[in-house]
């Protein structure tokens, strides 16, 4: 009896894994379909643009998009000085590794420490 058990369970983890690979290979494709679509109506919606003599910032706007000329892509860097600023650190743990902006999810050390009863005040940093 367990000799069959066995083999049942066999034939399932590989109709499992048969399945698995299916859904990859289709999520695959769905993301491939997905792309093409969406670079044929970008190609169309240039074409009537280009077409009729309109400009990209006019539609941007009218969908609700601000396109700045001057500023780079998002994702691009304009050289030194681009980085965001660092945000203000609010919270230090005991031993000074660990901070925390007071933005965002806690840290581990800080829930742990929250856990255990400690108080946020106690960590708050000091201006």
């Amino acid at each position: 009896m367990d000799a069959v058990k066995n083999e049942r369970l066999d034939e399932l983890d590989k109709k499992e894994e048969r399945l698995k690979k299916q859904i990859a290979e289709v999520q695959e494709e769905k993301v491939a379909e997905r792309e093409k679509t969406l670079t044929e109506i970008v190609e169309k919606f240039k074409a009537q643009l280009e077409v009729n003599a309109l400009e990209l910032q006019d539609a941007a706007e009218l969908l609700g998009f601000a396109l700045n000329r001057e500023q780079p892509a998002q994702g691009k860097s304009s050289g030194a000085g681009s980085k965001k600023p660092t945000a203000k650190v609010t919270h230090r743990n005991d031993r000074g590794e660990g901070t925390w902006a007071g933005k965002g999810r806690k840290p581990n050390w800080l829930t742990t420490a929250l856990d255990n009863g400690r108080s946020l005040d106690e960590f708050l940093v000091s201006s």
